[in-house]
């Protein structure tokens, strides 16, 4: 019997130790479209980062597709189908932080099991950022810009491993359903800015989340080509190569989300505006499979009592991301009378599950 016991339990330390070791984040020295990179590998995603542009050339999906998709100029292809790509592409002119360029230098300053930091300061010492990688996120601290300059934040990709304007999407803290990449955009974001990118053949997003609000223009659009093209996105970027942004520190979060409906989207964004650093996590986490459809008969003063009932803090966010009303100790901050007819994300602190709200109220 205690032979059993032990062989129990010394089953039960290999299985502990081998999650934690297939979950643990990596890092190894490699090299990535003919540059020194750090190849990091996370459970949700496989970042390559090339060290002397200070930035992604590639970003892998758990079935390895490439949603970033940088490639030199060789063989005539054309930019948007190679060299253009990547994130976050900061600085333009003179390509800082932009992959396939080498004006930056870049070092590992902190490293665990769950996340990785890298620091890197360009080669004029007028640039600096910070990125943070987690097992289902990154998030990018720009600490210091040349003072006589402007930037954005890019992406410029390949959702799903292979651009088609015609079949992708995207949808945002404003636009609630799938729109393709057919359809541009420029303007501001509204409130707390994110924007998804998704693919027709995954229930997969790229999820990205500019953590200061701003009144500046956001832009996307689809740059075509031969091999596919790229999507064309910026926080901070209107028409042509106009770019605004100018504050340190600003914060950029990405990551990938194994959903494609938006009110689960936009909890994840604002989990990540929340300081969460796993928008992955069951069943505490904003995506939490524990959702709560109330019905739609449900009248004001029943919908005010849920709410009261409810353990912790509660928030009815907007689908814009807005913090409506927020619930105490059953004391609400506002006077719930103000709330329109509509779709609210109701967020519970006490167990961070997500109950998703569709009401008409008389």
């Amino acid at each position: 019997m205690l032979n059993r016991k032990l062989t129990i339990k010394q089953g039960a330390l290999i299985a502990s130790l081998s999650w934690s070791c297939l979950h643990a984040l990596t890092v190894e020295n490699t090299t990535d479209q003919g540059q020194d990179a750090w190849k990091i590998t996370t459970q949700s995603a496989t970042y390559f980062f090339q060290k002397e542009a200070g930035g992604f050339s590639s970003l892998l999906d758990k079935q390895g597709n490439d949603w970033i998709g940088f490639r030199p100029s060789t063989g005539g292809l054309q930019g948007q189908d190679s060299r253009y790509r990547g994130i976050p592409n900061l600085v333009h002119p003179g390509d800082v932080f932009h992959p396939g360029y080498t004006h930056v230098s870049s070092a590992i300053t902190s490293q665990s099991s769950s996340e990785v930091v890298i620091e890197s300061i360009s080669k004029d010492d007028k640039w600096k950022t910070e990125w943070s990688i987690y097992e289902t996120m990154a998030t990018l601290k720009v600490l210091k810009r040349d003072p006589s300059r402007f930037y954005w934040f890019l992406y410029e990709g390949t959702p799903g491993g292979i651009f088609a304007h015609d079949e992708d999407w995207w949808m945002s803290v404003a636009q609630t359903t799938k729109k393709l990449c057919t359809h541009d955009h420029v303007g501001d974001l509204p409130g707390r800015e994110w924007i998804c990118f998704g693919d027709g053949a995954h229930d997969r997003v790229l999820l990205l989340v500019h953590h200061e609000d701003d009144e500046f223009d956001d832009k996307f659009y689809a740059m075509n080509g031969p091999q596919g093209g790229m999507t064309v996105f910026g926080f901070g970027r209107g028409n042509g190569t106009s770019k605004f942004l100018q504050d340190t520190p600003q914060h950029f979060s990405i990551a990938f989300v194994e959903q494609t409906d938006h009110t689960l989207i936009s909890g994840a964004a604002q989990a990540i505006l929340g300081g969460q650093t796993d928008v992955s996590r069951k069943p505490s986490g904003y995506l939490s499979t524990h959702r709560q459809t109330i019905p739609h008969i449900l009248h004001r003063a029943a919908l005010h009592a849920f709410l009261r009932r409810q353990v912790g803090s509660v928030r009815v966010i907007s689908l814009r991301g807005e913090t409506l009303v927020t619930y105490e100790k059953a004391v609400a901050s506002r006077t719930f009378n103000t709330l329109v007819p509509g779709r609210y994300i109701i967020d519970t602190r006490w167990n961070h599950r997500v109950y998703t709200l569709i009401h008409h109220l008389p």
